[in-house]
């Protein structure tokens, strides 16, 4: 029954998201041929739907269909992700065979021993590769120089917090609280920023803790002072994380939420790195000012206990231009850590 279940429950949460993105179609800045491909596309996805024949289709249709609102490419859209989903009704929904059921099957011929049988298997580390790892691998840090000047819909900010509020945690209520900043939020934490600097840059320093002459720290201002339009201007948004302290008689370690909260922005940032061309990485921000009385009023902080841990900023680029290397570097898993048995 694993199967069934989890079709009962994915496809209602698909046609949420589903009913969330069509709201777009409305946007002004959509042009009458975009909104009618788009639309066109709306009922092929619910053509998917309400087949049911297989759930991995409908999860296809929707990523796509999250692609193209994300990309607004009229070119794309029209000639690439719809003929894409019409060839994946054909070639998908004319099989007899449901994938999930033919997994049950195996499953019950091998006395409930599961196997994933659509996985495919990473042989260095000798693991099954489940679409979780996949999105897991595919999370990476885009950074300012790569950001363009395109809008990202608060949709994709949307799913990623939504994808936050399933991070764990202990206690009563989720240690954590978002503030999300737009355009003109972005400028005013800046500014807000610059002038807490202003005021303690000899005793606090500046960039970090760097400490030097006043002719030094004016230097520094201008140039961070111009970063507000220029490596931040493309920036759709920047998310503050703040690990909120449970109230209570009890309190928690700190560790643990400051944890919880940690899970909860990686979350965010695999659920961003899902939408093609959405550009994401988690910033410290300069500490000081990051933990200074002034951000934590501008924030809302509640309980002087309460910090930020940083911003999440949120901008386009075009993944087929950037140039970063991928410098992540991953051993193998089984070095990572030692089996007892």
């Amino acid at each position: 029954m694993h199967g069934a279940r989890h079709r009962q429950d994915l496809l209602p949460r698909c046609l949420k998201l589903l009913d969330r993105q069509k709201t777009l179609v409305s946007r002004p800045d959509v042009s009458a041929l975009d909104r009618g491909v788009l639309l066109h596309f709306q009922s092929l996805i619910a053509a998917v739907a309400a087949s049911q024949k297989t759930v991995m289709a409908f999860q296809e249709a929707v990523m796509a269909f999250q692609e193209a609102v994300v990309a607004m490419n009229p070119v794309g859209i029209a000639l690439t992700l719809v003929g894409a989903l019409v060839g994946l009704l054909g070639s998908t929904l004319s099989k007899s065979e449901d994938p999930e059921a033919e997994c049950e099957k195996k499953e019950h011929e091998q006395g409930g021993l599961i196997k994933h049988c659509h996985h495919t298997v990473d042989e260095e580390n000798d693991c099954p590769v489940t679409p979780v790892l996949d999105a897991i691998r595919n999370r990476r840090s885009v950074f300012p120089k790569q950001y363009i000047d395109r809008e990202i819909p608060s949709a994709v900010v949307q799913s990623m917090l939504d994808a936050a509020a399933w991070a764990p945690y202990h206690g009563p209520r989720p240690p954590w609280r978002f503030v999300v900043l737009g355009k003109q939020a972005m400028v005013e934490m800046q500014q807000l920023t610059l002038k807490f600097y202003d005021k303690n840059w000899a005793q606090t320093g500046w960039a970090n803790g760097k400490k030097g002459t006043a002719e030094e720290y004016l230097r520094w201002r201008e140039m961070t002072e111009q970063e507000i339009t220029g490596r931040w201007g493309p920036c759709s948004y920047m998310i503050a994380n703040v690990m909120r302290r449970q109230a209570g008689s009890k309190r928690l370690p700190e560790w643990e939420e400051a944890a919880a909260t940690a899970c909860a922005v990686h979350n965010m940032h695999i659920q961003a790195c899902s939408f093609p061309g959405v550009a994401c990485y988690w910033s410290s921000w300069h500490d000081a000012a990051r933990d200074s009385a002034e951000m934590a009023s501008f924030l809302g902080l509640e309980d002087k206990e309460d910090k930020v841990l940083g911003f999440l900023v949120i901008a386009a680029y075009a993944p087929d231009l950037l140039t970063d290397k991928d410098r992540r570097v991953r051993g193998r898993s089984h070095t990572m850590a030692e089996w007892r048995v």
